[in-house]
Parts: structure tokens; C-alpha cells; sequence
């Protein structure tokens, strides 16, 4: 059992993401928690999506064209 900082309840380590470079092997915010926190982050700061689809794009054509 683990409790989510963000939530303050206690669950299940199976409801966290792994992270194998916590002690627990878990991330510290359950997926409920992280989700929400993700989306809301994206829909702050929805340039720096653009600027990462465009970089995941960029390199995609760069590899095709060797």
C-alpha cells in the first residue's frame, strides 16, 4: 500500500506507474493523479506539445531520408 501526495489515499502499489528509480518501484502519484495533472499541464502549455510532436516528426523524416 501507498499513499498518493496529491490525493491522500492509500492504494495499491498496482494503481501506480512503475519507476524503477524509486524505492518502491513505483512513481510517487498514482495514474488517476498523474493523468490529471498531464492534462492540465498540456492544456497550460499546449506550444511545448507542438514543439515535441515536431521534434518526434523531424527525426522520423530525418532517419527515412538516409
Amino acid at each position: 500500500m501507498r499513499t498518493c501526495p496529491q490525493c491522500h489515499t492509500e492504494k495499491a502499489l498496482g494503481e501506480f506507474r512503475p519507476d524503477l528509480r524509486r524505492k518502491q518501484g513505483v512513481s510517487s502519484y498514482c495514474i488517476p493523479c498523474e493523468r490529471a495533472y498531464n492534462a492540465a499541464y498540456r492544456k497550460a502549455k499546449p506550444e511545448k506539445q507542438v514543439n515535441a510532436w515536431q521534434k518526434r516528426e523531424d527525426n522520423g523524416k530525418a532517419r527515412d531520408s538516409q
